[in-house]
């Protein structure tokens, strides 16, 4: 295990105008945070969010006493970047962490950690993904920071998580008077490739028709062979890839359960009351939709579409369910909202406090920036494989997305590339129905329909707009 200590931002205390024990508007005591996120964690291979697995009983009881969002989307489909905006309320465009190799958020954009810190919370980190640590500067105004992987194997489980945060609490005055509230922020990655769950949940979710032998194929996927079959060099067959979906949900169950105690852990010393609880996911995953694996070269909602449930008793509360779009990037200013603290200068550009009951949903950006950082690491991995086969990974992706509740919503996607004192040249663009293809399978721009191709060109300036404006 790794801690990485920081020091208290005293300016930003005063600037808040709060010290450790004061209270957020109107004398009420400012909450404990707990922020849970699900790394790799698509939406839609949860029971909490409609799948027909019981893959998260824990995150549906908590649905049921909470808040629900159907429709919240990451700002970007892989770790670094998402969690920057999770810490921000910033999107890629602006935050500046796009590639996880050297790069920061840009030093005028306080962290959410620094920022509660300054305020007067305790801050501690797990993290059981080397992209959030100080590997990226993610681990940036947390007072206790753990990394919970073995970075010799890179292996990980939640397993990890839990022993760590109880050990934390262990050293932790019991006493919120003398240590004022907590934000305690954990990452999981179990449903991330390589799966290892137990094979006990694996069967507590397994569709009788996924064999053992689709089983055992899968149990030798890891990111060379998700690679493999990104890149078209070896695909997988079909039952090798039922048995990956089936040992997904296995993951995502074990996840779901080893969450729960962490909450588990937190109510027993009674740091529940009153608690803001969110659990959420950085991004997807890809699980042979579209020809893909992984959570790279693509912007489809197996990626973009997350799992988002907040409760705290007296707000977030009740079962209510959301439909309106939000974005990851909205847990932000949730969180600040109800501690009581100011948003501060160079944040929440693109972040609102998310909605009790109901609400807009709003047009939102998603970016992927090109792979070039990573092209080396990644090509060595193909051996022998033609320069060709790699030139998706030289590519931008952008997509912008209209709410439902306009006429006629859309959703366009758009790969680019830029070479070095060249122009930006469109590779490709997809355009889709989100009310009827939520699956995006039927491309509007195919059929060289004047319509498709006029809509197409509207949110292609909305790319631009948000990118200048905010999504706010």
């Amino acid at each position: 295990m790794r801690r990485f200590p920081f020091p208290a931002l005293a300016g930003l205390c005063v600037a808040a105008g709060l010290i450790s024990g004061s209270c957020a508007g109107g004398g009420k005591p400012r909450p404990n945070v707990i922020l849970l996120v699900f790394d790799t964690c698509r939406a839609d291979r949860l029971s909490a969010f409609g799948h027909p697995r019981p893959t998260t009983p824990r995150l549906e009881a908590l649905a049921a006493r909470g808040v629900r969002y159907r429709r919240a989307y990451t700002p970007a489909p892989w770790t670094a970047p998402a969690h920057a905006s999770l810490f921000s309320g910033v999107a890629m465009c602006r935050h500046g962490l796009e590639v996880g190799r050297g790069d920061r958020v840009h030093p005028g954009i306080p962290l959410l950690a620094e920022t509660l810190r300054g305020a007067g919370y305790d801050t501690a980190g797990f993290s059981a993904n080397a992209y959030v640590s100080a590997l990226t500067g993610l681990s940036r105004g947390f007072r206790w920071f753990e990394t919970v992987f073995d970075p010799a194997t890179g292996a990980h489980d939640a397993d990890r998580a839990l022993k760590s945060v109880r050990a934390w609490l262990e050293v932790r005055n019991p006493d919120p008077a003398k240590e004022g509230p907590f934000f305690v922020f954990v990452n999981f990655m179990d449903t991330h490739l390589p799966l290892s769950p137990p094979r006990s949940d694996v069967e507590a979710v397994r569709d009788p028709a996924v064999l053992d032998e689709e089983l055992r194929s899968a149990s030798a996927v890891g990111q060379p062979e998700a690679l493999s079959h990104l890149m078209g060099v070896r695909r997988l067959d079909e039952g090798t890839l039922r048995g990956l979906r089936a040992r997904y949900d296995g993951a995502a169950r074990f996840l779901d359960r080893t969450a729960g105690e962490v909450l588990d852990l937190l109510e027993r010393r009674g740091f529940l009351k009153d608690a803001l609880v969110v659990v959420t996911a950085d991004h997807g995953e890809n699980l042979g939709e579209h020809g893909q694996l992984d959570h790279r070269l693509s912007m489809y909602d197996t990626l973009l579409r997350v799992p988002l449930v907040v409760h705290r008793p007296g707000r977030y509360e009740g079962g209510a369910v959301v439909d309106a779009e939000v974005s990851l990037m909205d847990v932000y200013a949730t969180i600040l909202a109800e501690a009581g603290v100011p948003v501060p200068g160079g944040a929440g550009v693109d972040a609102r406090p998310l909605p009790t009951k109901g609400g807009e949903g709003r047009p939102l950006l998603a970016e992927f920036a090109n792979m070039r950082a990573h092209y080396e690491e990644l090509r060595s991995g193909l051996p022998g494989v033609e320069e060709s086969v790699f030139e998706p990974m030289l590519w931008d992706i952008a997509s912008a997305r209209d709410p439902l509740s306009r006429p006629g919503a859309r959703k366009y996607l758009r790969w680019t590339r830029r070479d070095a004192g060249g122009p930006e040249r469109v590779i490709k663009e997809e355009l889709y129905d989100p009310r009827d293809d939520p699956g995006e399978e039927r491309n509007l721009l195919a059929s060289g329909d004047p319509a498709a191709r006029a809509e197409a060109e509207r949110l292609a300036a909305e790319i631009v707009r948000m990118r200048a404006e905010g999504m706010r």
